[in-house]
């Protein structure tokens, strides 16, 4: 899709940031629960709304229409 238009690297890195942020949560969750060492980042969780509407959008001009 990084051809056709679709998202680019800005995009790509966005996912990069999210895709860790959400393994750290995952995988490491007890600074998040006792909110001793790490926040939630809420831009990310944004992002990842965004990046969505984003694709959802390319998807449909390009293959829906």
């Amino acid at each position: 899709m990084l051809h056709l238009g679709g998202i680019d690297s800005e995009d790509i890195a966005l996912y990069n940031k999210i895709r860790i942020h959400r393994n750290e949560i995952v995988h490491d969750m007890a600074p998040f629960l006792t909110r001793s060492r790490k926040m939630l980042d809420a831009s990310l969780m944004l992002g990842t709304v965004s990046l969505h509407a984003k694709i959802e959008k390319w998807w449909f001009s390009f293959f829906e229409v």
